[in-house]
């Protein structure tokens, strides 16, 4: 596995120079920590709850046990059925509670009518309540409120007028319901007396709950052959550390060049690469805010195009510098992990490695969960993304960018950039530690700190291990695959 891709006659890299790029890279892991608070607290509506994801699941589980009730006249999956929705609808009014985002609210309403209508004026003045948030446009503000009064005219007066019906479907539809839109539309058609459309919608909800309860059973049996599997490889690999190969503390690709000349080059390369994203970022922001401010009302599949541009491109500048920067020095690409030598078999080191790291990364999110009542913490901005997408391309456009570019960049610049940096200076161990660190403090932090640092340590050591950065890419695109479907199962 040697090869000399780091050779180089330049002389030691400058002490205090390298002190200003470790300060510089402490300031902006604080400034993004500050602007992802910021977005937080400035949030217009698109927080998401893991608390209203679980219920979520809760639902459709609730409403497959319904189907499944009308189709084998089985009173006890009609009484398992019942008691779900009623914790479900608990669990909702906790969430309105907690996040009285509009999101969140007309999925209560449209739950609190079908499970106990009791009390649903007041769930539909939540949502007056959300429109006079002062971060929404005067635009979003009246949308609300329209929208409050299509919810009294569905769960309250007597019923629909047939000409209001073609009005209410459109703005239902354009609400970014998700699964709830067959119960909503349901629910409209019954108003409106017209019985046969509101059947239709409700044998859809049922048998979509079906399907998404199935594939979330199957899901859950191979999540749970996963962890099997990754305890047995996590184990084996532990044992054979203790008994025969301990973690080097030399690198597997032989170094020529002065560590502190690697460390230097790679750290610069590295903050221009965060510097590059912030831009980018700032860059989407900027195009979102002005088309928001355009047409009023952002269209999802445009809001996730934006991002995943925005993201590609930041990261190809990042790349066209690392290139720039490899070739003045005179190294290769294999110096950071980018070769394809026994592809195939760094591929089953990814999935192998990914299986040993879930029991350790799913320990560490049960911890983090434990403390989300008690800190608050910003979110992954691509998560209320997932929950937007309705449209077959926006789902793509999502995928490629949670399970392509987002592993092959992240991979490349904290493991193959980063990590090769710090070992090279200090060693495989704390080079480990630092980077994971620095990969769990720019994403949502704190509360997401621990799962997404064991992660990151798991990615530092396949890519040391192998010597290859596919490894740690492969576990990468598994863990943001599994959460994105996931996401797309639920909504």
């Amino acid at each position: 596995m040697n090869d000399s891709v780091f050779s180089n006659n330049s002389p030691r890299y400058p002490e205090k120079r390298f002190i200003s790029l470790l300060v510089t890279l402490g300031l902006l892991i604080v400034l993004i920590g500050y602007l992802q608070r910021r977005d937080a607290l400035s949030s217009r509506g698109d927080s998401f709850s893991p608390l209203a994801f679980q219920t979520d699941m809760i639902v459709k589980i609730s409403y497959a046990y319904e189907r499944w009730a009308e189709f084998k006249k089985d009173e006890s999956a009609v009484d398992a059925a019942d008691f779900l929705k009623r914790r479900a609808i608990k669990a909702y009014q906790e969430v309105v509670q907690e996040t009285p985002i509009p999101r969140y609210v007309r999925r209560y309403i449209i739950l609190k009518h079908d499970i106990n209508p009791l009390g649903i004026e007041k769930a539909i003045q939540l949502l007056e309540e959300a429109a006079a948030r002062p971060e929404y446009s005067k635009y979003r503000q009246k949308q609300l409120l329209i929208e409050a009064d299509m919810w009294r005219s569905i769960y309250l007066k007597p019923g629909v007028p047939r000409p209001d019906v073609p009005i209410f479907e459109h703005r239902i539809n354009n609400l970014h319901l998700g699964w709830y839109a067959h119960l909503a539309l349901r629910d409209l058609y019954r108003k409106a007396g017209l019985d046969e459309q509101a059947k239709q919608q409700q044998m859809a909800a049922l048998n979509s709950a079906g399907v998404s309860a199935v594939i979330l059973f199957g899901v859950f049996l191979c999540a749970l052959a996963i962890l099997f599997v990754g305890l047995v490889v996590l184990i084996a690999y532990i044992d054979e550390k203790i008994r025969s190969r301990p973690l080097r503390t030399s690198s597997p690709i032989e170094i020529q060049a002065d560590p502190s000349v690697i460390a230097g080059y790679l750290l610069e390369v590295f903050i221009t690469y965060l510097i590059v994203l912030l831009a980018s970022q700032l860059m989407g922001g900027v195009l979102l805010g002005t088309a928001n401010f355009v047409s009023e009302e952002l269209n999802p599949t445009f809001a996730i195009a934006v991002t995943a541009g925005t993201y590609v491109f930041g990261g190809l500048v990042a790349l066209a510098y690392l290139s720039f920067r490899l070739n003045l020095a005179g190294w290769s690409w294999k110096s950071v992990g980018l070769k394809v030598d026994n592809f195939g078999r760094n591929v089953l080191f990814g999935i192998g490695g990914y299986c040993a790291a879930l029991p350790l990364v799913l320990a560490a999110g049960f911890i983090s969960q434990s403390m989300e009542r008690y800190i608050r913490s910003p979110e992954n901005p691509v998560l209320p993304l997932c929950l937007q997408a309705d449209t077959t391309i926006a789902k793509m456009l999502l995928f490629l960018l949670v399970a392509v570019a987002a592993p092959f960049f992240e991979e490349l610049f904290f493991r193959g950039v980063l990590f090769t940096g710090l070992r090279a200076r200090w060693g495989v161990n704390v080079a480990i530690v630092v980077s994971a660190t620095v990969f769990a403090s720019i994403h949502p932090f704190p509360i997401h700190f621990l799962p997404i640092f064991v992660l990151g340590a798991a990615f530092s050591i396949l890519m040391y291990e192998r010597g290859s950065l596919i490894s740690s890419m492969v576990a990468h695109a598994l863990q943001n695959s599994a959460v994105f479907l996931l996401l797309v199962l639920v909504n």
